[in-house]
């Protein structure tokens, strides 16, 4: 079977933020089962197999005939209501639509996710990444919820751990609390600018581009820039915070969890699905910069408290999000279109 994956990149194109990266190993994985994945973007981008000159003109058209695919997954609301024109033009492909989170930070965005729901009729099948977005569709629409999925790898070791701070000269003894995330407003880096105020003596890290660079200089946050891969960011950390305000399921989450890194995160889109509170992580509502100063004051005044939250954050990993398991749900919905 041939499938094409469909997407905007986020920012410049030029890096990789969480729906990219799912978008890849997803399409990597399904590769390795001898499936013909490849990627179509509407910008260029280095994730895309081919990238089309405009949306819904003769690029999109094109690069579709090229891939002459089984089945179109697309990906995000632009992708979505685009892909939907090819029940027109092409009856006979597939149609799935991902969304991977509701970011309403503008009047235009909140207006264009809504279009992605109230069209998602048109798609054959439509899946969610966090089961709180299912109830935001109409009845009829029927979405399916698969969450994100990374592929396994070793949690981090000493000698991992002492080659990324090389890297960004870190030094061994510090406490690092850290972040990957798009530097952009939903992504709460004001909040954790906030919270780090009120533990000094540990070093704040976000590894990410984006709009709010200059805004963030001066806050408190060492900011590392675009770290590829972003393993070795989250390597240097000893404590991840996730402070987004709205997310689906986020992939840098994922990561801490796999890394076997205590957690702390905001409530929101899957998270408390990813995690229980107090068990595997310190589960915080947004904004509340007081609360995620308080629970990295916890980590950080004891080693033990810190294993044994990681040990249980990658317990939940390996239990409900590798990536062999997310292959076999979508390879299941792309069979039942047909």
């Amino acid at each position: 079977m041939t499938v094409v994956h469909l997407l905007e990149p986020a920012g410049d194109g030029l890096h990789l933020y969480g729906k990219e990266r799912v978008v890849a190993s997803l399409a990597e994985a399904q590769r390795a089962i001898g499936m013909d994945a490849r990627i179509v973007t509407f910008r260029p981008s280095p994730l895309a197999t081919d990238h089309c000159a405009n949306d819904l003109g003769a690029g999109f058209l094109a690069a579709i005939d090229r891939a002459n695919p089984r089945v179109v997954h697309s990906h995000g609301y632009k992708a979505n209501i685009v892909a939907r024109a090819l029940r027109v033009r092409r009856p006979k492909i597939g149609l799935v639509a991902t969304c991977h989170g509701f970011v309403n930070t503008t009047n235009a965005l909140a207006v264009y996710n809504a279009l992605d729901r109230y069209t998602a009729w048109a798609s054959h099948r439509v899946t969610v990444t966090a089961p709180a977005m299912l109830a935001r569709f109409p009845a009829f629409t029927h979405p399916a919820y698969v969450p994100n999925a990374i592929a396994d790898a070793a949690p981090i070791d000493a000698g991992r751990r002492a080659r990324a701070r090389a890297r960004f000269a870190i030094p061994n003894d510090a406490l690092v609390v850290g972040t990957i995330a798009r530097l952009s407003p939903e992504k709460g880096l004001a909040t954790l600018a906030e919270a780090a105020g009120t533990v000094p003596a540990a070093r704040w890290i976000v590894a990410g581009e984006g709009p709010e660079r200059r805004t963030l200089a001066g806050s408190g946050l060492e900011l590392l820039g675009y770290v590829d891969p972003a393993d070795d960011a989250v390597a240097a950390f000893d404590v991840f915070v996730q402070a987004s305000y709205t997310e689906g399921l986020s992939l840098a989450l994922l990561e801490a969890m796999r890394a076997g890194l205590p957690i702390v995160a905001t409530r929101v889109g899957a998270t408390g699905d990813a995690l229980v509170d107090r068990r595997d992580a310190f589960l915080i509502d947004p904004y509340d910069a007081r609360a995620i100063g308080e629970a990295v004051a916890l980590f950080a005044a004891d080693a033990s408290v810190r294993a044994r939250y990681g040990a249980a954050a990658r317990a939940r990993f390996v239990e409900r999000y590798t990536l062999a398991a997310h292959v076999e749900r979508f390879s299941a919905i792309y069979a039942s279109i047909f």
